[in-house]
C-alpha cells in the first residue's frame, strides 16, 4: 500500500511565497488513515529522505520524478523529506536580537535532551572544548552559512581518505555542484548597480586583500549577487549588501536549497514535510526488504501528546541528517539488528580554527552595521566575501575570510 496524499496548492511563482512543506501533523494524520489498510510488504514510501540540507535536497531532486517497475507497469516514485526543523520563506528569519530568541536550540555536554525551542533555526552545540552551530530548517546549513563554495586543497584527501577519493577525481562533481548551488563565478567583483554599472567591493574586501594582495581574491558565493533566475528556475532579487547571510535573507538573495533542488523536487512530486525528528531506523520486520524509520515530533509538547512515535515504512533511506544529526540517529539505531562500527561518534574534527575581532583600525572597514539602518544603506555584506589562500604558499597551510554581520 502506498500512501497518496492530495495535491499542494502551488504557490512556486516568482516573487511570491514559496511554502514547500507541509507539518508532520500532516502525515501523521495520513498515515493513521491509512493504517488499518497495511498489509505486510507494503510501504508508505518508496524512497525516505532523512534531513533536507545539501546532501538530502540534492538527492531529492536527483530522485523525484524518476519510474520504477512494478509488475508490467512503471510509475512514479513516491518520495518524501523529513526535516527536523520548520520552513523558512524570506521574511521569516529573525532580522533583530529581540528576536534571536525565540529561533535558538542548544544542547550542553551532560544534558540529556536539547533546550530552548526545539524548532529553533538555531541549534548551538556547547561543548567543554568545541561549540558548533548548525541550522535546524528546511534547506539546512544552506539558511544560515556563508554561501561560500570554495573546493578543498587536494592535500586535504592526503591521509585518512580511501585512495579512490582525490581531488582529481572529485574536481568534475565540484564543478557541478558549484552550478546547481547558484555560486559559478558569482563573486561580489561582479556585482553591478540597478544601471549595470560595476559595483565596488564593500570596504572590509579591499581591508582584507590588503593584508595579503597576493594571495588574497575572491570567493565564489552562492548569493544571487545580481538577480535573475537561477539554475532551477527560480527568481532572485539582487542582494543588498545588508550583512544577514548567516541569519537568514529575508529579501529573496541566497541561493539556498530551499529555493533550488528543493523547489525541483516539489515540483516533480515529493513530499516535504518539518517538525519531524527521527529517532532510529531499523529493518523491515519479518525479512521483509525495506526500512521503518521511526519519527516523532520536533515540538516538545507535541510530542508528549502524540505518545507513541510514529513508524513509517520505505524501501530505501537516505540518511542526509548532517555530521551531527546522522550519527545521532545511528548510534540510537544501533544493535542487532542493525550492527554498526564501535568507531562510530568518534574523530571529529571542526571545519575552522579560529575565529577573531580586529577593532580600531586606521581604515574605515564597515564589519558591521546597525539592525535598524535599512539594509541599502549598510554596504556591509555578503557576510563573506574574500579570502587569503595561503594553503599552497609553502609554509603553514591557512585560509583567512572576513565576515560581516
Amino acid at each position: 500500500m502506498s500512501t497518496t496524499f492530495p495535491p499542494l496548492d502551488d504557490a512556486l511563482v516568482a516573487g511570491g511565497p514559496r511554502w514547500l512543506s507541509r507539518g508532520f501533523e500532516v502525515l501523521a494524520h495520513e498515515l493513521a488513515r491509512h493504517d488499518a489498510q497495511r498489509t505486510r510488504g507494503s510501504y508508505d514510501f518508496d524512497i525516505a529522505i532523512v534531513g533536507s540540507g545539501y546532501g538530502g535536497a540534492l538527492a531529492a531532486a536527483q530522485l523525484a520524478g524518476c519510474t520504477v517497475t512494478e509488475g508490467d507497469r512503471r510509475r512514479p516514485v513516491t518520495l518524501c523529506v523529513l526535516e527536523r526543523g520548520a520552513e523558512y520563506p524570506a521574511g521569516k528569519f529573525p532580522s533583530r536580537f529581540a528576536e534571536l530568541g525565540g529561533h535558538v536550540r542548544f544542547s550542553t555536554a551532560h544534558a540529556t535532551a536539547a533546550r530552548g525551542v526545539r524548532e529553533g533555526l538555531f541549534d548551538l552545540r556547547i561543548g567543554p572544548d568545541v561549540c558548533a552551530l548548525v541550522a535546524n530548517g528546511l534547506g539546512g546549513g544552506s539558511l544560515i552559512n556563508a554561501g561560500v563554495m570554495e573546493a578543498p586543497a587536494p592535500e586535504a584527501f592526503d591521509s585518512a581518505w580511501p585512495r579512490a577519493i582525490d581531488a582529481r577525481t572529485l574536481a568534475p562533481y565540484y564543478k557541478a555542484a558549484r552550478k546547481l548551488l547558484g555560486a559559478h563565478q558569482n563573486r561580489i567583483t561582479a556585482q553591478r548597480d540597478g544601471l549595470g554599472r560595476p559595483l565596488a567591493p564593500p570596504p572590509k574586501f579591499d581591508a582584507l586583500k590588503s593584508l595579503d594582495a597576493a594571495n588574497a581574491r575572491a570567493v565564489d558565493l552562492s548569493v544571487s549577487l545580481n538577480g535573475g533566475a537561477n539554475v532551477w528556475g527560480v527568481t532572485r532579487d539582487a542582494c543588498l549588501r545588508c550583512g544577514d547571510c548567516a541569519t537568514g535573507c529575508n529579501h529573496d538573495a541566497k541561493d539556498s536549497l530551499d529555493v533550488g533542488p528543493l523547489v525541483h523536487a516539489r515540483r516533480r512530486g515529493a513530499h516535504l514535510y518539518t517538525g519531524a525528528t527521527v529517532l532510529r531506523v531499523r529493518p523491515i520486520a519479518g525479512g521483509q526488504p525495506g526500512w521503518e524509520i521511526v519519527a516523532t515530533y520536533t515540538h516538545e509538547k507535541l510530542r508528549k501528546r502524540q505518545g507513541a512515535p510514529l513508524a513509517l515504512r520505505a524501501r530505501r533511506v537516505i540518511l542526509a541528517a548532517g555530521t551531527f544529526g546522522s550519527t545521532e540517529i545511528l548510534l540510537r539505531s544501533a544493535g542487532e539488528e542493525l550492527p554498526l562500527s564501535p568507531k562510530l561518534g568518534q574523530r571529529f574534527s571542526t571545519n575552522g580554527d579560529a575565529i577573531a575581532a580586529v577593532y580600531r583600525t586606521s581604515a574605515c572597514v564597515r564589519p558591521a552595521a546597525r539592525e535598524t539602518e535599512p539594509p541599502p544603506a549598510r554596504d556591509v555584506g555578503p557576510t563573506i566575501t574574500a579570502m587569503i589562500d595561503r594553503r599552497c604558499a609553502g609554509d603553514v597551510p591557512l585560509v583567512i575570510q572576513e565576515l560581516s554581520v
